[in-house]
């Protein structure tokens, strides 16, 4: 199992550093940031499973941070546990929690209570991400089905190109022939990829949204191709369910690399897996 990534975000050395000696030695990853404005950069290179965010900074302030966080689709969804050793009376709180934290600890905080936090708090996302690839698992199942309709399809059109070949003289047989042609070619992968693409919605209805306001440039069979590529299907796999060859598959996912931006060193699936 990988380790949960924790941001850390104060303008306090000693507390940061005190929070990554106690996070490390329990085996969280930890990233670092002295201000608000300096993590929300951060957050778009690395994103993290929790934020540790303290409220009083220079440049933007923990509340500042959090309103920032939760406009961004990208963040809005990463819980957020604020820290703090002055706004500790109960309208902090409220305004804390309206602007979407997720917990509140005050500074001198006991180790364990802090642990327990966080415990409890990556257990919430751990729960989701369970749930999602529960959900996930039987995108890939639907996707598969489809992949061996089309591998169906095109054998019983073969077969039926090469009945067409020995009756040439049989124009009742050969009506039938085409009208069953006809028939295999009019439940296509588009009608299959419909009713795919309306439960990728359901379970991630943000996603086509949040990629398009980040990459506006993707087109329509770019964005068919990065649903599959978030559901970590291979490009055979995506070849079989587009009904496409696989030279056909790599060469678009070159493309989408170009137009996102994205290294030939970073892995593409990854980076989708984060909208």
């Amino acid at each position: 199992m990988s380790k949960h990534t924790i941001l850390l975000i104060d303008d306090d050395v000693t507390i940061i550093n005190l929070l990554s000696d106690i996070l490390t030695h329990e085996g969280f990853n930890i990233s670092k940031a002295y201000n608000g404005s300096e993590a929300l950069e951060l957050i778009k290179i690395n994103k993290p499973d929790l934020i540790i965010l303290d409220w009083n900074m220079p440049v933007m302030n923990g509340l500042e941070t959090l309103k920032a966080m939760n406009k961004n689709m990208y963040t809005e969804e990463i819980p957020v546990i604020m820290l703090t050793g002055v706004m500790t009376d109960p309208t902090n709180l409220r305004d804390a929690f309206e602007q979407g934290a997720f917990d509140f600890i005050r500074k001198n905080f006991d180790t364990i209570e802090l642990l327990a936090r966080i415990r409890a708090a990556l257990k919430f996302v751990n729960a989701h991400k369970h749930i999602v690839q529960l959900k996930n698992n039987e995108l890939v199942k639907y996707a598969m089905k489809i992949a061996q309709y089309n591998n169906f399809s095109i054998k019983c059109l073969q077969q039926l190109n090469e009945l067409l070949t020995f009756v040439t003289d049989d124009t009742d047989l050969q009506t039938k022939i085409l009208t069953l042609k006809s028939y295999v070619l009019s439940m296509n992968t588009m009608n299959n990829w419909s009713i795919f693409d309306e439960r990728f919605r359901v379970l991630h209805p943000e996603f086509y949204k949040k990629l398009t306001t980040v990459h506006p440039q993707l087109g329509p069979s770019e964005l068919k191709l990065c649903a599959l590529l978030k559901l970590n299907l291979r490009s055979k796999e995506i070849a079989s369910i587009t009904n496409t060859s696989h030279d056909s598959v790599k060469t678009a996912r070159t493309r989408i690399r170009k137009k996102l931006g994205i290294e030939t060193t970073e892995n593409l699936t990854n980076y989708l897996m984060q909208f």
